[in-house]
């Protein structure tokens, strides 16, 4: 089994033994991420989730998981600066908001935060030889210092009376005793489900309305953000297009250009060697792909198009049949004709095919 936790320990045993710079995915751990001597060295920690998703918290953060931007930049910024740090150690840094040697582990001023929906708990236990781990901010395995997971009681009740009445109905229930213990259990799940439903919505409570705190701190930014694309994109179109239509343009006379040269030099193999200008192969050239676009310095580009489609016009349909001849789908097409055409009474039959009994196999 896989130790998502072997990078870190051997950091711990010799550090900066590895390079940042890998593709390895067991670096699950907790580091000290350095900051400037006047910024505080952050607490990191990078777990794996049942899903074996490698999440990352920085600090106080919501944790992010692998394949997003945020976690991308990370690697490629932060991740560079971290030193691996025992697990007692990150702890005391994002409890106390300061390291072992006294340097801050958090800005001086103190951000109140709104709860927060809790995210996928680590899960150490699907790890060889892990270490038990708490991270702040997120809900602990059982065992851990900040007690049982959110709703293991009702869990263990339920699970326990589901054993109990595999066993009562292993063999047909026959006897009043028997039934009456089902109906017992039947009884007991459903105050336990009533149970559940209730604590379920008072625990939920708290994160929706922390849900709805960080919607309206954040929503009308990123709705403002989001018309502000839309217009910009808007605006810089009727340059884009324009632009777009000017590229195809010089596109098109280069290629035509190309294909008057090749044409020419057909021409001349044709006089030197004496055959008909038909008979000498010609590459036809086609217009090469272009694309506007705009604000590409910066980041993402504005483009015309991000994808052009074409598609083809036949000017000489048997010209081109027989071009394509010898393409196996277009043998398969004939064959399917010939063969409807075998099977259809009195249909007129083509040259070049002749209709036959087909041979029955054998049951």
């Amino acid at each position: 089994m896989t130790d998502f936790y072997a990078y870190w320990r051997e950091e711990q045993a010799q550090p900066g033994v590895n390079a940042r710079d890998t593709d390895r995915r067991d670096i699950a751990g907790f580091y000290r991420m350095k900051g400037a001597k006047t910024k505080p060295d952050y607490p990191v920690a990078l777990w794996m989730n049942a899903a074996e998703k490698l999440l990352l918290k920085v600090g106080r953060q919501k944790p992010i998981e692998e394949k997003t931007d945020a976690f991308w930049d990370f690697l490629g910024s932060g991740w560079f600066h971290c030193i691996a740090v025992e697990h007692a150690e990150y702890l005391k840094a994002f409890e106390t908001g300061e390291w072992s040697d006294g340097k801050p582990a958090r800005q001086v001023e103190k951000v109140v935060e709104p709860p927060k929906e809790p995210e996928p708990a680590p899960a150490p236990q699907e790890v060889a030889n892990a270490p038990s781990v708490r991270i702040p901010g997120v809900p602990v395995a059982a065992g851990d210092n900040g007690g049982p997971p959110l709703g293991q009681d009702i869990a263990e009740q339920v699970k326990a009376e589901n054993l109990l009445l595999n066993q009562l109905t292993a063999t047909p229930v026959t006897d009043k005793d028997t039934a009456e213990k089902v109906g017992e259990c039947v009884n007991r799940l459903r105050a336990l489900k009533s149970r559940g439903e209730k604590e379920h919505e008072a625990a939920k409570k708290p994160w929706l309305e922390g849900g709805r705190v960080v919607d309206n701190a954040f929503n009308p930014s990123i709705k403002a953000a989001t018309d502000g694309i839309k217009f910009g994109i808007a605006k810089a179109k009727v340059y884009l297009d324009a632009e777009q239509a000017r590229l195809e343009k010089i596109a098109i006379e280069e290629a035509a250009a190309k294909q008057a040269e090749l044409n020419r030099q057909a021409k001349e193999q044709a006089e030197l060697s004496g055959k008909p200008v038909e008979e000498v192969e010609v590459r036809q050239v086609q217009p090469k792909q272009v694309l506007a676009k705009v604000g590409g310095a910066a980041g993402r580009s504005i483009t015309a198009n991000q994808r052009r489609h074409y598609r083809a016009e036949i000017t000489n349909f048997y010209a081109l049949l027989d071009a394509l001849k010898d393409e196996p789908a277009i043998r398969e097409a004939v064959e399917a004709i010939a063969h409807r055409l075998a099977n259809t009474k009195d249909a007129a039959i083509p040259a070049g095919m002749k209709v036959v009994e087909a041979q029955q196999e054998a049951a």
